[in-house]
């Protein structure tokens, strides 16, 4: 058993070889997506999709990047910026409008 000085010691070596560890990470962070916007959670979560339904899903955003390099306009759409243009639409249209957006063939 270690006596109290020792066990303190011991942490205290613990803590300064914790605080080298975490001064070692990288300043330079290769964040993905957007920045963070005030007041929310960045919490990743999980879409069950299949692998065919996926790359369905990818097929869509890469058509419209082709098809935005062909109009000269400058934008890249990735999967999750995708997500976020739909999201974004969806909740700015009125009920009328998703209704008839979302029943387009029917």
């Amino acid at each position: 058993m270690l006596s109290r000085s020792n066990l303190k010691a011991q942490e205290k070596k613990v803590k300064e070889a914790d605080a080298f560890v975490d001064g070692a990470d990288s300043k330079v962070s290769r964040t993905v997506g957007r920045p963070k916007q005030k007041g929310e959670k960045r919490e990743p979560v999980t879409v069950s999709l299949t692998k065919s339904e996926a790359q369905q899903f990818d097929k869509i955003h890469k058509r419209l990047n082709v098809i935005s390099y062909s109009k000269d306009e400058d934008f890249s759409l990735d999967r999750s910026s995708f997500i976020r243009a739909i999201a974004e639409r969806c909740e700015n249209m009125s009920d009328e409008e998703l209704w008839k957006w979302f029943n387009y063939d029917k």
